[in-house]
């Protein structure tokens, strides 16, 4: 059993185990989530002190934030009810629609009002005005009630910032602002089809009880209407409204105003969600509270009393983040990943599928956003296109589908409305479920709009104009025969050039005659037969090596003396070549890859290697040590290519054998076509000595790099040898990156210099930007930092390696058009420098950490923990064609709480949005107009 298989049967598993015990043995959400996810960790083979730290992270994670907004927002609905606020709001809405149009109005009341609190406040604050407009009206309960809970649901899962929508905002790195203008696009027809619309036809099939002891309570024996004293619609309008306003204002001044505007950092403040949140509730506490003549000591008793009921919303949100961590820490979420990606599924229909399941499963709308995000980020991360706004919607409209016995909100419509179980699921449920098909169907109706939807990509005329054919021509009489392997034996069945009506051949023939592939199963118990291995590794740009003539081993020396890496497909062209042998009798002395090489291509991320003769392994080996160690890691060879019309060069490849069912290799037909010149060339320096952590966010940028150079058109190259920092070996590349260090010698440095100075480009990441005295990395290269960076020595950083929310400060910039005004970075040791490059007029900063990122870093000690202060992280020099990325640092298990192999924790790239500033840097540098 795989790994991944394990995992998502553990998975499975969790989640089976959370309906048992919530359904069946009726055990709180809360102690059901922290068992399962201690379970899960500890199955998935986590460390137990592993397991308690990452749920104790989950949980501390998610309520850092989430616990102001609830109270925050709980606390602002409180002063909307005691003030009159909310039945202002209702009563003016009831008058201008009139009453046989009040269930829209109630609807649109939910919609409001239902923004800033969890719908169990939002309901037991409205649910007087709807016994109150149906005594009034005579209507049915039903009629008003159904388009009530409607709009309050479409606004907990969809619409920030809800405290609901804003767990699923954080966890996809969403804006603010478009998620709001999205959701409202969304959530108005969806909360209508589910209310009022649907209201109206179920209504009159539901006979409730003529008396409803709650609604008595509420209704008492008054005659409804305005009481006397309540604000008035402007200002209670605008107090609920407030928070989204801001939000919205600080949105509009990104895209707007300038970076260093001092209105834009204002706003960016004042508009984050907590501040909104805030400062509208001291508005509400003049506004609704002191403008109505309530008590200081009034005021303060609503705070408390209304702060109750959040503590168990609160640590089920807690446990479902700790859930979340631990999913996403035991590997189960990168699984999950792995198999989403695999099967090219829509990342809004996987969001809204899991948070459905999850729903259903655990009966918490908010867990199942909490867990479904947490599973779906990552594919969601790693799929182009995505619109992390609309993943949001997709998500809030799975977590609402198909409510029952095992949500309290089932139990809550069901005692209020004093209606039996079964009307209950008529009503609530299928609201509820009409809400999240809807609301699905109308994200994919706007993800046709705004890009998310796969596009026709239009087709274009396919020919045969320049590909080459590079298959050898199987002939007995010519094509070499490997020793002890079948001969090839052709013969016409039928032959009309001897009287016959039709020509019919049998063939008689190995596996690996001619040109073919040897699948894993040819040398790797277990392995892949020919008819199982991936389209990928077979078609996709190939690198022609030429090997000279004098070469039989194609050694690790031998491999490093050609430019190989970067490559994806490998193909070597050699004395089998140059000799013609793909057409005469067997040679035991063809040139083979030896299993030192075999052993570098493997580890590079090579998917196929090819060669010109019919074994890549040295004849007469001891043991099949080439074949085990690409085939090992499931790279096919190609063995038998007919090189003869190629030369040494970069082409696109297909290469396709015969889909022969569970045997190891089949023939194949190969064709190549050489690829036009890259757009730029990019070569990457690197020492990779150091920190751990530095080290594997090289080996993804080994294959993060050349996969994009391969994608955009652009050449990528690496060098370990600091020393082909000189104008000779400069001068073939437009790009350099130093991805983790700096030159220490001197003529590497005045190399550099010059290269710069005439014109040429530099991309740097993290340590790259690294100086302080004393250290191994002293600062003694003044034009390097103070000049060129500009940011002059390191001072401090945090830890431990953290994400941050990034803030866009130049939107002009040809590296940031494609970025939202913040986005959640990949986690980093965040650096902060000697200088500050707000005062240095040659710096244009691009990103800077937002304040909301505060507290930043989770110690040990205090000095690594940031509260304040502002921290570029991206940046550029007008006087060069620069840029500097402090991002690289990957969180690593220095402890080994895990196990002892410095387990990487987190990763630098895969971050779709930070993936998009890197390439759209890359091919800014690129451009040479």
């Amino acid at each position: 059993m795989s790994s991944n298989t394990r995992l998502l049967l553990l998975a499975f598993a969790s989640v089976m185990s959370l309906i048992v015990l919530i359904a069946r043995f009726k055990l709180h959400p809360f102690i059901a989530l922290i068992a399962v996810s201690l379970a899960l960790g500890i199955a998935a083979g986590m460390p137990f002190g592993g397991v308690v730290k990452a749920l104790q992270d989950g949980v501390g994670a998610v309520l850092g934030f989430i616990a102001i907004v609830v109270a925050l927002g709980t606390m602002l609905g409180k002063m909307m009810a005691e003030s009159g606020a909310a039945s202002r709001i209702a009563n003016t809405l009831i008058a201008r629609f009139g009453e046989n149009q009040v269930h829209w109005a109630i609807m649109f009341v939910g919609f409001i009002v239902g923004i800033p609190v969890f719908f169990q406040v939002g309901f037991v604050l409205l649910i007087p005005l709807v016994f109150t407009i149906g005594r009034r009206s005579g209507l049915s309960l039903v009629k008003i009630g159904i388009p009530l809970v409607a709009g309050l649901s479409v606004v907990h899962g969809m619409v920030p910032p809800h405290p609901a929508a804003m767990l699923a905002v954080v966890a996809y790195k969403a804006d603010i602002g478009r998620t709001i203008a999205y959701a409202l696009l969304v959530g108005l027809p969806t909360a209508a089809l589910a209310g009022p619309i649907f209201a109206s036809w179920i209504a009159p099939r539901i006979q409730l009880p003529a008396e409803n002891p709650i609604a008595a309570q509420f209704t008492g024996g008054g005659k409804g209407g305005i009481a006397l004293g309540m604000p008035s619609f402007g200002i209670s309008l605008f107090t609920v409204l407030l928070p989204v306003i801001l939000m919205l204002c600080a949105s509009a001044a990104d895209l707007l105003l300038a970076p260093m505007s001092p209105v834009r950092a204002t706003l960016d403040v004042v508009g984050g969600p907590i501040v909104a949140l805030l400062l509208a509730l001291l508005f509400s506490f003049w506004s609704l509270g002191y403008r109505q003549h309530f008590t200081r000591d009034q005021i303060l008793k609503f705070a408390n009393d209304c702060l109750g009921p959040t503590a168990a919303i609160l640590l089920v949100i807690g446990a479902g983040g700790g859930f979340n961590r631990v999913l996403v820490e035991s590997g189960v979420g990168q699984a999950i990943a792995d198999v989403a990606l695999g099967s090219h599924a829509s990342p809004l229909l996987l969001a809204w599928t899991v948070a459905a399941l999850i729903r259903v499963a655990t009966g918490s709308a908010t867990v199942a956003m909490t867990t479904s995000a947490g599973i779906v980020a990552p594919i969601a991360a790693l799929t182009p296109g995505t619109h992390a706004e609309l993943l949001v919607l997709a998500t809030g409209a799975g977590s609402l589908v198909l409510s029952h016995v095992n949500d309290s909100g089932f139990w809550l419509i069901k005692e209020f409305f004093n209606m039996t179980v079964q009307q209950t699921l008529k009503t609530w449920t299928v609201a509820e479920t009409i809400i999240g098909v809807a609301g699905l169907g109308f994200t994919l109706l706007l993800s046709l709009i705004v890009g998310c939807a796969p596009r026709d990509q239009g087709t274009r005329d396919l020919s045969a104009a320049g590909w080459i054919d590079v298959t050898a021509t199987l002939d007995p009489a010519r094509t070499p025969v490997y020793e002890g392997d079948a001969p090839l034996k052709f013969d016409f069945l039928k032959d009309m050039r001897k009287g016959d009506k039709l020509t019919l051949s049998v063939y008689s023939m190995g596996a690996h005659s001619g040109t073919h592939i040897d699948a894993p199963m040819h040398f790797v118990a277990g392995g892949a037969p020919i008819d199982q291995v991936a389209l990928d590794p077979l078609i996709g740009t190939a690198r022609v090596i030429d090997i000279p003539d004098s070469v039989q081993a194609i050694d690790a020396a031998e491999l490093n003396r050609h430019d190989w890496r970067g490559a994806k497909r490998v193909l070597f062209r050699t004395r089998s070549t140059l000799r013609a042998w793909m057409d005469s009798a067997f040679h035991k002395d063809f040139a083979y890859i030896a299993p030192g090489a075999a052993q570098l291509l493997a580890d590079a991320g090579v998917v196929l290697v090819g060669v010109d003769y019919i074994s890549a392994e040295q004849f007469g080996a001891p043991a099949p040590r080439t074949h085990q160690i690409l085939l090992g890691k499931g790279i096919p060879i190609v063995e038998g290519l007919d090189l003869r019309p190629v030369q040494a060069g970069d082409y696109d490849l297909i290469v396709l054998p015969l889909k022969v069912r569970g045997h190891e290799g089949a023939p194949a037909r190969a064709i190549v076509r050489k690829r036009t010149g890259p757009k730029f060339s990019v070569i990457g320096f690197f020492t990779g000595k150091e920190d751990p952590a530095h080290i594997t966010f090289l080996h993804e940028a080994e294959r993060w790099f050349p996969e994009t150079a391969a994608k955009y058109g652009f050449r990528f190259d690496t060098t370990s040898n600091w020393d082909n920092l000189n104008a000779d070996f400069l001068s073939a590349y437009q790009v350099v990156v130093f991805l983790d260090t700096r030159p220490e010698k001197p003529a590497q440095r005045a190399a550099f210099q010059a290269y710069m100075e005439r014109g040429g480009a530099w991309m740097g990441f993290h340590f790259a930007g690294f100086a302080l005295t004393p250290s191994a990395y002293p600062a003694n290269w003044d034009w390097y930092h103070n000049t060129f960076l500009g940011s002059g020595s390191y001072v401090s950083n945090t830890w431990r390696p953290t994400s941050a929310v990034l803030r866009v400060e130049d939107r002009t910039h040809p590296a940031t058009r494609h970025l939202p005004a913040t986005f959640k970075s990949s986690p980093s040791e965040w650096y902060r420098w000697e200088k500050d490059l707000r005062q240095n007029p040659d710096i244009d900063i691009l990103l800077a950490i937002d304040s909301t990122s505060f507290p930043l870093g989770t110690g040990p000690k205090p000095h690594e923990i940031w509260h304040s202060g502002y921290y570029p992280v991206v940046w550029t020099n007008r006087n060069f064609k620069m840029i500097y990325l402090n991002m690289g640092h990957n969180d690593i298990d220095y402890e080994h709480k895990y196990d002892a192999t410095n387990r990487t924790l987190s990763y630098t790239l895969h971050n779709t949005i930070q993936d998009q500033l890197i390439i759209d840097a890359l091919l800014w540098l690129g451009d040479r107009r």
